[in-house]
């Protein structure tokens, strides 16, 4: 796909982990890989299914429970031991995944601390499934690095993420598939209302974004029906529709995600004694 390098979201099975060890040792061919592990969570919040209780279901794919800034701790620390580099956490149950419109945070400010000072402390950085504002101002205040989805991004939280060199994955490929797909579908028009109010948020606040110099990162919920891998071309032209500059569509693409992940003294940018991990098109 063009791609050379991949940042993880959150996976079942230390799944990018040990890809990337795979890739590493030359049994397959792949770009490189920052793993993630599963999203930490917490009892009872929307990704704890009922089923998972009701049919005594032991393995849980995804999702990683924890309750209290110890057991995060851990969490994170047995992450980290199975080769993950970046921690995912769901902080509230916004973008996508809201029952009955509420915004609820999830985790407390105590057990997000944890999470960030234990990952830190180890090398590793702290990605958040995070769309309200509340949670947002808490995030940045308890050193979140990233911030998927971010559907209530507005000036006043732009200023601060600039200050403290914060980035966002937006995510928006994912929303107007949804809208696309089940345009027509009568059982969706509820959260089709709330995904349009999402996307279109989203869409007049990333110029803004740009311009002010907002770490933005490429990325989506990509690999379900509708958002199948491989289409993650689709992003660059849903974000100059926005009309975000090309020039900035293209940092979001390659300066920033090495900057996150701390390679950028020789990837993300084109410059003497980098690698050339170039692609010339038309």
């Amino acid at each position: 796909m063009g791609f050379t390098s991949l940042v993880g979201a959150a996976t079942g099975e230390c799944l990018d982990a040990q890809l990337k060890r795979a890739i590493n040792d030359g049994i397959v061919a792949g770009p490189r890989i920052t793993a993630c592990g599963h999203w930490l969570i917490t009892t009872g919040e929307i990704n704890d299914y009922d089923e998972f209780w009701w049919w005594d279901i032991g393995a849980r794919g995804i999702q990683r429970i924890c309750d209290g800034p110890e057991e995060f701790r851990k969490a994170v620390r047995e992450e980290i031991k199975q080769g993950v580099e970046v921690i995912k956490i769901y902080t509230d149950e916004g973008h996508l995944m809201r029952e009955n419109g509420a915004r609820r945070i999830n985790m407390t400010e105590e057990e997000t601390r944890a999470v960030v000072e234990t990952a830190h402390s180890r090398g590793a950085k702290v990605r958040s499934h995070i769309d309200s504002k509340d949670a947002m101002l808490q995030g940045l205040r308890l050193g979140i690095d990233l911030y998927d989805h971010a559907d209530e991004l507005d000036e006043e939280l732009i200023e601060k993420m600039v200050a403290v060199k914060a980035y966002v994955c937006p995510s928006i490929a994912l929303p107007k598939a949804i809208l696309d797909h089940f345009a027509d579908a009568p059982h969706q028009r509820a959260f089709n209302a709330e995904v349009r109010t999402a996307f279109d948020s989203m869409v007049a606040i990333l110029p803004l974004a740009a311009k002010a110099g907002l770490r933005v990162m490429f990325g989506d919920d990509w690999g379900i029906s509708v958002a199948p891998h491989g289409d993650y071309l689709k992003e660059f032209k849903l974000y100059a529709d926005a009309g975000v500059p090309n020039i900035d569509i293209i940092r979001w693409a390659t300066k920033h995600a090495q900057q996150f992940v701390g390679v950028d003294d020789s990837l993300g940018t084109i410059a003497t004694g980098k690698l050339a991990d170039l692609l010339v098109i038309d």
